[in-house]
């Protein structure tokens, strides 16, 4: 016969009871607390979420997913994975679908997807399978993230690479403590040092503390303050010896616009400073000799019809160096009497290419009398067109006045051989093979 419980047994029974249902209900929305945790953190997670069924039908995905690609989730559920990539891609993923499932995970495969409004994106995937107790499949839990941004600029770094290596110029990046961090080849070649050698030395070490402070480092400097820099300068190089080179400093910036080293290129101009210093000299023995001889050039840009003379032909008009002239003022120098013939002559030059080589007097700027010998002569651009006219101008009434004087004094002399009475011949004295008078 079963006992009946107590009163105080009943209710020390409903106690516990009530305890059990108090922590049950604790539990409860604990559980739904978390459940709801974990919801808004799969929902709202920086990275996408799906999960494929064993067909890679989607089951689940996100909505980091669904904004990434633009699409409604119920335009997404049940679709194949392969339906929202780019063409070129399906089959490469119809072809590792099954190694993924068999291996049991992926890591940093990418693919590229097709948005809903065309856009094409590139996404990296990592996950994992699921099975059962039993070891067979479930679904898949994969995360990406767009990888397009990424994927251009590493595009972009390597095609900067690539122009870089190619150029003649010699590039090396320095941080901001002077240290040389990357080179090209181009910069290899040029010093005559390997990489290894100096790639991690400062600028001091690697040319000395005396040339980078004297001659380097206030320009570095003033790059490092946010100033492109471009200067020129001797330097001594181990395999080149001394070299005159053309430097340019680039500031370079991080993502957070702080400058955070230089871009130099460097390009060796030696040759050309060689021929820059011969050239000077030539120019200075051609003004010496144009001084000498009273002998200029001229040319003449026929769409702004401006002069440009030499120093020497501003002496032959007696005004400043530098002047600069247009045509028509060029014109009134030359005396009165001939302005319609250097008027007609240049401009036949000027229109059929003619050219010409004329004696005139013209009217300096002091007033005097001048006689020039002006040339001139058409210059054509490659499609025939005639652009500009240039020529040569001297001072030759030294010349003139020696011609007068000889007319005068053969006039003279005429004049005089003329009034003699007394009979007067002219003999030419010749001679024989040993130079000996033979004949008259």
């Amino acid at each position: 016969m079963t006992t009946k419980p107590s009163y105080e047994e009943l209710e020390r029974r409903v106690q516990e009871l009530e305890k059990i249902e108090s922590k049950y209900k604790s539990s409860q929305e604990a559980l739904q607390e978390n459940e709801s945790l974990f919801k808004l953190l799969y929902e709202k997670a920086p990275l996408g979420y799906q999960s494929l069924d064993e067909n890679g039908h989607f089951i689940v995905v996100n909505q980091t997913w669904l904004d990434t690609l633009g699409y409604a989730r119920e335009e997404v559920i049940g679709k194949s994975f392969a339906d929202f990539l780019h063409p070129d891609w399906r089959d490469h993923f119809k072809e590792n679908f099954p190694r993924f499932k068999s291996i049991g995970e992926i890591l940093g495969v990418e693919f590229e997807m097709v948005k809903k409004n065309g856009d094409h994106i590139l996404v990296s995937f990592t996950g994992k399978i699921s099975r059962d107790e039993k070891g067979n499949f479930q679904q898949t839990h994969c995360i990406f993230h767009d990888i397009t941004d990424r994927k251009k600029h590493e595009e972009l770094l390597e095609r900067y690479k690539n122009i870089v290596s190619s150029t003649t110029d010699a590039i090396a990046y320095l941080d901001e403590n002077y240290r040389y961090i990357i080179a090209n080849d181009a910069y290899e070649d040029f010093s005559g040092v390997k990489r290894n050698d100096f790639v991690g030395m400062t600028v001091a070490e690697y040319m000395g503390k005396d040339i980078f402070e004297e001659k380097i480092k206030s320009n570095m400097d003033r790059c490092l303050n946010g100033e492109i820099v471009n200067y020129q300068e001797w330097f001594e190089y181990p395999t080149k010896g001394k070299r005159f080179v053309d430097v340019t400093y680039f500031p370079c910036r991080d993502g957070k616009n702080h400058i955070s080293g230089v871009i130099a290129s460097t390009r060796d101009i030696t040759e050309s400073k060689q021929a820059e210093k011969a050239l000077e000299a030539n120019y200075a023995m051609l003004q010496v000799a144009g001084e000498t001889a009273k002998f200029g050039g001229w040319s003449v840009d026929l769409e702004k019809n401006i002069c440009t003379w030499s120093d020497a032909v501003a002496d032959i008009h007696d005004v400043p160096h530098g002047y600069s002239p247009p045509v028509q003022e060029a014109i009134n120098f030359y005396a009165p009497e001939w302005r319609e013939m250097i008027t007609q002559v240049f401009s036949a030059c000027t229109k059929e290419g003619i050219p010409y080589d004329d004696e005139m007097e013209i009217i300096t700027q002091k007033g005097k009398r001048v006689w020039v010998r002006a040339t001139g002569k058409a210059v054509k651009n490659e499609k025939g067109k005639i652009i500009k006219v240039q020529g040569s101008f001297q001072d030759i009434t030294g010349k003139k006045q020696a011609e007068e004087a000889l007319r005068d004094s053969e006039e003279k002399l005429q004049a005089l051989f003329s009034a003699m009475t007394e009979m007067v011949v002219l003999h030419e004295l010749l001679f024989d093979d040993k130079g000996m008078p033979c004949n008259y």
